[in-house]
């Protein structure tokens, strides 16, 4: 949902309820008996960023409301919740590796390499496919909410919460990799929604998105953007809805869309080409969760939504998560996969005959 405003008008209509209210609070005589009792205890303040910032004081259905915390380790491989996952007919679904912690987006390497960022640790993660085995491999340690991953021409660029990195011919070097080098560091450092996608476009551009550093905050300069590295456009401020082109589809109330890519394999049925295979993180602020699962959005010809079908089911049970997916990757045979940063995990997608894959 897209709401658009005047901040002007909000501003005069604060100014004018605030003077209302001083002027009729100054006129009222004090109190005969004042209250002798201590005044209550202010709440702690909350540490700046936290999503919980606004939240309603005194709403007993919004107190019980909390960010999803994953388990502090990864899960073990036998207790991965792959058996409770559904997948429609003629589709599989395996686990990819595991023991990533927290691991969330992908991209995948020249040479076959999956990197893995992540936004809890401070670590971003190789698995290397040898010879049918795949192994993990910790690439970089010490970052700082290095979610972002991106992989073009041997290199990796890495983003963490206020500046992106690269390491240059990185699958010559995953066992002794170099240090990430530096290469931007002018984006926000705001705690909320301040992790960062990245992606390369079709013009070898880096992009980078900028999310707003709360649920419900007026626009700035800053946030609520994509930034292109060399040019850093700014989209929104001072126009209204009517100016811009509506979304195609809805994804639902904070559903916590992150992986989103377009299919282009030929492992996959027919009707799944050039569809749009997009992973739902889940919604932590509702007391009834939504999203937590991968939906195929399969498009008419013209560009606009056909249908919007479940892909990937089971994270959600009965109100609870057993797991998240954040991204998506398709494979050079067609095959996809899916990160898990709740159980630190990535499972991948085939269709047709299950086939034992190496671990």
């Amino acid at each position: 949902m897209m709401i658009c405003s005047s901040p002007r008008s909000l501003l005069l209509a604060g100014a004018f309820i605030g003077a209302f209210t001083y002027g009729a609070a100054a006129q009222q005589p004090p109190p005969a008996n004042p209250p002798t009792a201590a005044a209550p205890a202010a709440a702690p303040a909350l540490p700046p960023g936290s999503p919980l910032i606004g939240r309603p004081a005194g709403n007993e259905a919004a107190a019980k409301l909390a960010p999803v915390a994953p388990p502090p380790i990864p899960a073990a491989l036998d207790k991965l919740p792959t058996a409770k996952l559904k997948v429609p007919p003629g589709f599989n679904i395996e686990v990819y590796a595991a023991g990533m912690a927290n691991a969330r987006s992908l991209a995948e390497g020249d040479k076959g390499t999956v990197f893995v960022g992540s936004r809890l640790v401070d670590k971003v993660y190789a698995i290397a496919n040898k010879d049918g085995k795949r192994s993990v491999k910790v690439l970089a340690s010490g970052l700082y909410r290095p979610n972002g991953v991106a992989f073009k021409n041997g290199t990796l660029y890495i983003a963490e919460l206020s500046k992106v990195s690269k390491i240059d011919k990185v699958e010559d070097n995953l066992d002794n990799p170099p240090k990430p080098t530096m290469i931007y560091d002018n984006l926000p450092k705001d705690e909320a929604h301040g992790w960062k996608f990245i992606a390369i476009g079709p013009d070898n551009k880096l992009y980078v998105e900028v999310g707003q550093p709360g649920n419900n905050v007026l626009h700035d300069d800053a946030h609520g953007q994509i930034r292109r590295m060399n040019l850093d456009p700014e989209f929104g401020w001072g126009h209204s809805c009517s100016e811009f082109t509506p979304p195609v589809g809805l994804m639902g109330p904070h559903a916590g869309v992150l992986g989103m890519r377009f299919y282009t394999g030929n492992m996959f049925p027919k009707s799944y080409k050039n569809a749009i295979i997009v992973a739902r993180h889940g919604s932590w602020n509702r007391s009834k969760k939504f999203g937590g699962d991968v939906v195929v959005v399969k498009l008419k010809k013209d560009g606009t939504v056909k249908s919007t079908e479940p892909l990937i089911t089971g994270f959600l049970d009965n109100n609870s998560y057993i797991g998240r997916p954040v991204d998506v990757l398709q494979m050079k045979d067609g095959s996809l996969l899916v990160s898990d940063d709740y159980n630190g995990a990535v499972y991948r997608i085939t269709y047709g005959k299950p086939k034992v894959a190496a671990q």
